[in-house]
């Protein structure tokens, strides 16, 4: 069955191109997520491992024309305190998946989202194209319940761009829960944002400074 667009995402892919065209500014139109622990399911596929990963090793994957992957964006991650967990079989890298505890500044825009205690975040699962049929989801998601036990995280928030539907239908698949909207355009050094969290009226804030956003109350 062939997954199409809506209009709304239609639209926001069409301002995220556009305004892409303009020196200085850049649009994204984010759906935000609440993941609950409880819907991980801890089966790591047979011969497969995950493990925390270094800098040298995303590095090197970088360089690899099968996996498109923005190094700026790891220096951010890694800075930001985020931690890398690596699927491999057989020695080779299959996909991957990043998470963090506590809140996380996002490097696109200058956007803060503020977490529960109880919270993770977690971004960017990429599995490279070769590898989109095996078996490296399951062992990534697998591994992430055991990071979260490990760092007592009941519940993992992230955002997914409005037109990424691959990753919306994953999350869907899991059980995750959409819990808000966040629509933000960035000129030069101006930022103006739209934050629609459920059960809430939607909130515009223009600021030349990063924008902090509370899924603290409205997320449950």
């Amino acid at each position: 069955m062939t997954i199409r667009l809506s209009p709304g995402q239609k639209m926001a892919y069409f301002f995220m191109r556009i305004f892409s065209l303009i020196p200085g500014c850049r649009f994204r139109s984010y759906r935000l997520y609440r993941l609950d622990r409880s819907c991980l399911i801890e089966n790591m596929p047979a011969s497969y491992t995950v493990c925390e990963t270094d800098r040298e090793t995303i590095r090197k994957l970088c360089e690899d024309s099968d996996w498109h992957i923005n190094s700026d964006a790891i220096d951010w991650r890694l800075k930001e305190g985020a931690t890398c967990l690596l699927a491999r079989i057989n020695g080779e890298a299959m996909g991957l998946v990043w998470i963090k505890n506590g809140h996380w500044r996002e490097d696109e825009m200058p956007l803060d989202f503020h977490l529960p205690p109880e919270a993770s975040w977690d971004m960017a699962l990429y599995i490279p194209k070769k590898h989109r049929n095996s078996r490296a989801i399951q062992a990534l998601i697998a591994q992430m319940a055991v990071w979260m036990d490990a760092n007592n995280c009941t519940v993992s928030f992230s955002h997914i761009l409005s037109y990424n539907l691959p990753s919306i239908a994953l999350h869907n698949r899991l059980g995750a829960r959409q819990v808000g909207l966040c629509l933000s355009l960035k000129i030069s050094g101006m930022c103006l944002t739209m934050t629609h969290l459920c059960s809430s009226w939607p909130v515009f804030r223009f600021s030349s400074k990063r924008i902090a956003i509370d899924l603290y109350k409205r997320s449950g």
